[in-house]
């Protein structure tokens, strides 16, 4: 009855998510990430005091210092700190100019910073306008083949060698000009720079510092011909590398070395905002971020990135299978395995370099007010563009592709994100699995989580999926309206493609492909571990107004449906359904049925043909069933083996039934195949058919204590333990039987094979056969019951007409043969009160009762309509206009009886009318004090008397108290309505009065 058939495409649908972070890892990695300079290692600097006025050496070649000729040096002390040299000009020679000014050959000037790092700049010539001793140039220029070279901190407070010493970062440019007065830096001609972290070519640059505060003030860059940043570059070695008869390098000039150093000022903090536009490209490998804006933001503390402020994942599997977001079938494909993540010779490097290009400026700036982009993160980057498709990512080897109408990533959570905007949403595809479309994605890869805000969905690819029995003919897709969140396993440190988690919220949708459907206001998928790289997909549970429908006619409907899923055999990321836990109004509809539950749980299995089918089930709570055809089913649980169609209804008043037939009990239990019922204890069957027009109901009721069965195949009906029953048409009949047991034996229902219905005709109504009452003991009879009213006032029930009441051990009824019997000792009770009219007979009997015992057996033919008791038979009948009654006695009885137009079957009552009766065996009959003794009486109920006569000679014996001695004769006639006798067996008849 409960029956839950399911398909391969629905009852099995298994939803997988997957998050795209190709996006996050091509835009990651161009968050300045190869601008991160590792700390240096603490040196402790001397710092160089400035030198006194009168410690000039003098002669030539000292006053010459600031003079023409060769040989030139300008220390240059720190504004801020003027105990310390904060750099030094030199050149090959100098020329004096007016206004303090000078013209410089081969001019080289040593910077150093106050973190222990050493800047270089040389030239072919140079001018610089000095004003005074010890001061800094104010303006100048260098040009002809200028470098610039930035070093590491040495250690031991070791000078850098400009041509031994590898430089962290080298600058090459025609010409430069510097206003120190204003902290700007110009470079009006081409400028390259190339570094173990960064490379660039440009043109027409200016940097303005803030001296005082040693910061960037502003970095504006008209032209970009290519900016490459180089993830993996390593450092330059603090330590110069050894060389063959090296001549010492003077190092700078010191302060005197008892003097102590000064304290570390504390760090401060700038926030920088850049920004790039105009035909925006960066790549890496295979992958490609195009758009028509860059923006970043940074904070630096103490003009350094703070630590781990562009956090670097750890390094990737090589070969791993990339994140995509996208929908399948746990997946798809199985996940191929990531290979050692250390690297041979002859490997793609996995982190290759980023190139980055544009048409338009670039513009560094410090920020006046913290910006909502460095909130959480150091360094934050963003690409931009004005429609919903002007910002596009591409991984050419994982061919996957993100589109959107904004980018962003932050460098230090390690967080990215895409966006769309007005015009469009944002899109992820992965071809050969499936697109994802929403508002905005974001990941963490460093968490794993994944979020979709807003409306989204993801779609499959449409392709044969291995296993199944037939390609989808539609892709698979999940759509959701507010927020989606999926958790991704940690591999390495970073998001892998393992699924561990999804949660999806706002009306969600979940298609088979096919028609098959899940929704509900929001769902949630776990996903268990198979390795670091795949999962399989463990529970489902769909919540508020969930709804699953099956594509074969069949749904599921509840607040909260729950579905566990196994791993397939094998070395498989499928699963299949295993089973289902529904609450909250469930309800289940079929093509020919509807379950209705406070909830649900059924135990599931994949058939070898790909069909989900259920092996158990369960229902709790105001359990109802209604199928098609009429047959209902209420109970507080219901148990289920669907495929061996067996159901148990339990509760404190469990029902089934069919068309107005309604069995109720404790325990209901129902087999599909064997086609049985049974009631284990006590219950009761109710049938209260509708009525048609004109026609008055006829209701049934059958009650018992110990249990009820039912066999539909052989049609027999067993009722155990004080079993009651009572039928009523209106209010004008009842019939009741009561007995210990009761068995009712209906025609045996067609062969399996032979119950199809190809004609559409409605099949024959079952007849009844026999009805067996048998008693408990002899105290306890078993006994039936007929009544019949008339009709009162607007058909209610009058007042009784007429009674049958038969009482034995064994009641027999057989309506195939038409018989009545009881083969045990018995009584049979009839009254009537009809009215004359209502009679059968052409002569109406006195109304009246009639009472039959007898001691062996009884048995009524009801189509002859005779009725036969034996041993110790007695007959008391009383006339209702009559104060006497009769009363006979034989050892056998004959009655013949008249019944109701087809009275021959058990469908028309017993409840006749005595004809005639037949006494045989020591007969005995009394009237009015009169009474007959003979061999044979023959009783005319009709007519109102007696034949008595005796056997093989034997006289008869009749008794009148008129006279003093009984009366001996071979023939006794006897007019009950005369009361006379008429005795015959002499020579003429002697006629005794009354």
């Amino acid at each position: 009855m409960v029956q839950s058939r399911g398909s391969a495409r629905t009852s099995g649908l298994i939803l997988a998510f997957a998050v795209g972070g190709v996006f996050a890892a091509t835009v990651g990695v161009i968050a300045w990430r190869g601008l991160s300079v590792p700390k240096a290692p603490t040196v402790k600097q001397v710092v160089p005091r400035a030198p006194d006025v009168k410690e000039i050496p003098s002669g030539a070649g000292g006053l010459r210092q600031l003079g023409g000729g060769k040989g030139m040096q300008v220390q240059m002390v720190d504004r801020k700190d003027p105990g310390r040299v904060a750099g030094v000009l030199e050149a090959e020679s100098s020329t004096p100019l007016e206004g303090k000014r000078y013209r410089m050959d081969k001019p080289r000037v040593w910077m150093y910073m106050r973190d222990g790092r050493t800047m270089y700049l040389e030239g072919a010539k140079g001018e610089a306008l000095i004003p005074d001793l010890g001061s800094r140039p104010e303006d100048g220029l260098l040009e002809g083949d200028v470098i610039v070279k930035m070093f590491a901190a040495m250690p031991g407070n070791q000078k850098p060698d400009p041509l031994v010493t590898p430089p962290m970062l080298t600058l090459a440019t025609p010409r430069l000009t510097f206003d120190g007065r204003a902290g700007e830096l110009r470079f009006p001609d081409d400028v390259r720079i190339d570094g173990d972290r960064i490379e660039f070519v440009g043109s027409n640059a200016l940097v303005v510092m803030n001296e005082g505060a040693e910061r960037l003030e502003l970095l504006r860059v008209e032209h970009t011909t290519s900016l490459i940043i180089k993830p993996g570059g390593k450092p330059a070695s603090a330590s110069p590398p050894p060389t063959e008869a090296q001549p010492a390098t003077p190092a700078p000039p010191t302060a005197n070395p008892a003097s102590p150093a000064p304290a570390a000022p504390e760090k401060s903090q700038t926030l920088y905002a850049a920004w790039c536009e105009g035909s925006v490209k960066v790549e890496q490998g295979d992958r490609v971020l195009t758009g028509d804006r860059l923006d970043g933001w940074m904070r630096l503390i103490g003009n350094a990135l703070p630590p781990n402020a562009i956090a670097g994942a750890p390094p990737r599997a090589r070969h791993a299978e990339p994140v995509m977001l996208a929908t399948a079938y746990v997946p798809a494909q199985p996940a191929r395995t990531a290979q050692p993540s250390s690297m041979k010779a002859g490997e793609p490097d996995s982190n290759p370099p980023i190139s980055l290009t544009w048409t338009g400026p670039l513009e560094v700036r410090p920020l006046k007010e913290p910006a909502a982009e460095l909130q959480f993160n150091d360094v934050f980057m963003r690409c931009t563009g004005p429609t919903a498709t002007s910002v596009n990512v591409r991984d050419a080897k994982a061919n996957i592709t993100a589109t959107g109408a904004m980018v962003e990533y932050g460098a230090t959570k390690r967080d990215a994100a895409i966006a769309g905007n007005a015009t469009g949403d944002a899109v992820l595809e992965k071809p050969d699995v499936g697109r994802a479309v929403g508002a905005r994605f974001e990941a963490s890869l460093a968490t794993g989580i994944a979020t979709a805000r807003g409306a989204g969905s993801l779609t499959s690819a449409v392709k044969e999926q291995p296993g199944r029995i037939a390609p989808a003919a539609k892709p698979r897709a999940i759509t959701w309206g507010s927020e989606a969140q999926f958790t991704f396993g940690l591999k390495q440190g970073t998001m892998s493609s393992r699924l561990d988690r999804a949660m999806l919220h706002g009306g969600v949708t979940a298609g088979d492909g096919a028609k098959g459907r899940l929704s509900g206001e929001s769902l949630t998928a776990e996903f268990e571990k198979i390795d670091e790289d795949r999962s399989f997909l463990k529970r489902v549970a769909i919540l508020g107004k969930a709804n699953a429908i099956d594509g074969n006619g069949g749904s599921l409907a509840a607040d909260l449906v729950d579905v566990g899923l196994i791993r397939r055999e094998g070395d498989s990321t499928e699963s299949d359904p295993a089973s289902i836990d529904a609450s909250g109004d469930v309800r289940v509809t079929q093509r020919d049925g509807t379950l209705r539950a406070k909830s649900l749980k059924a135990a599931l299995t994949r058939r070898p043909d790909g069909d989900v089918i259920a092996t158990t089930a369960s229902a709790k709570g105001d359990v109802r069933y209604d199928r098609a055809d009429g047959v209902m089913a209420t109970a507080d649980e219901l148990a289920a083996l669907p495929q061996a169609q067996q159901v148990t209804l339990l509760g404190e008043t469990a029902t089934v039934g069919q068309r107005g037939t309604v069995i109720s009990g404790g325990r209901i239990e129902l087999d599909g195949a064997k086609r049985t019922l049974a009631v284990p204890g006590k219950g009761e069957l109710n049938h209260a058919p509708a009525a048609k027009a004109g026609e008055t109901p006829t209701t049934a009721k059958i009650a018992w204590q110990q249990g009820m069965s039912f066999d539909d195949a052989s049609g027999l009906a067993l009722c155990d333990g004080s079993a009651a029953a009572e039928i009523s048409k209106g209010a004008i009949a009842r019939d009741a039987i009561k007995a210990e047991h009761v068995r009712v034996q209906l025609t045996p229902a067609p062969p399996e094979a032979a119950r199809g219905n190809p004609t559409g005709e409605k099949a024959p109504e079952r007849a009844l056969q026999s009805v067996v009452a048998t008693a408990k003991d002899e105290a306890t009879p078993a006994n039936v019951e007929i009544r019949r009213y008339a009709v009162g006032a607007a058909g209610a029930q009058g007042p009784l007409e007429r009674l049958m009441y038969l009482e034995g051990r064994e009641i027999l009824a057989d309506n195939a043969a038409g018989t009545l019997n009881v083969p045990t000792a018995g009584k049979l009770l009839s009254l009537d009160k009809r009215v004359a009219a209502q009679h059968n007979t052409a002569q109406p009997p006195t109304k009246g009762t009639a009472l039959f015992t007898w001691k062996e057996s009884f048995s009524l033919d009801r189509r002859s309509g005779q009725a036969v008791m034996k041993q110790g038979v007695k007959l008391v009948q009383e006339r209702m206009d009559d104060p006497s009654r009769i009363e006979l006695e034989c050892t056998e009885l004959t009655a013949q009886v008249v019944e109701s137009t087809n009275a021959s079957t058990l469908d028309a009552p017993f409840a006749g009318e005595l004809k005639m009766a037949t006494a045989k065996g020591s007969a005995w009959m009394r009237y009015q004090q009169k009474e007959v003794t003979g061999d044979v009486l023959t009783y005319d109920a009709v007519s109102r008397t007696v034949d008595a006569q005796g056997n093989n000679g034997n006289f008869i014996t009749a008794f009148d108290p008129a006279t003093a001695a009984p009366i001996t004769a071979t023939r006794v006639l006897w007019d009950l309505n005369g009361g006379k006798f008429q005795l015959f067996g002499i020579q003429q008849p002697i006629v005794t009065p009354r």
